[in-house]
């Protein structure tokens, strides 16, 4: 939800994949995907064939492939989570050659810290 609303703020065009519709309605996403099956498909629809810039995988394992396969060219992709499991399988090849910048990410400096909670004032999330 906070990451739906700093996109917002930083003028992203965010997608979320989930099956909870008040993702958009009260947090602002442009676009819900609610069928796991077809993220990728979808994302790229969207994108008009350019994938995502930014994509942040919170779950772990269960949505590694298609959080990688949404990646687009000189894209960032963040992980800071494993709820459903940590050990992957990565091709690196594919990582180099879509020039892909793989950030995992479990804090922040103090400094982040409080712009987060200075920015969180302006949100419906609060920290």
């Amino acid at each position: 939800m906070m990451a739906v609303q700093f996109g917002k703020k930083m003028g992203a065009k965010v997608i979320a994949v989930s099956k909870d519709n008040w993702i958009k309605t009260d947090f602002g996403a442009d676009y819900i995907i609610s069928d796991y099956d077809k993220v990728v498909e979808q994302v790229k629809d969207i994108a008009q064939g350019k994938m995502a810039d930014v994509v942040l995988n919170s779950l772990g394992v269960n949505t590694w492939e298609n959080s990688f396969s949404c990646v687009g060219l000189n894209g960032r992709w963040v992980t800071f989570g494993g709820l459903t499991g940590a050990d992957v399988t990565l091709n690196i090849q594919s990582l180099y050659r879509k020039q892909i910048k793989l950030i995992g990410s479990n804090g922040s400096t103090r400094k982040e810290f409080e712009d987060v909670i200075d920015m969180s004032g302006k949100l419906k999330v609060r920290v």
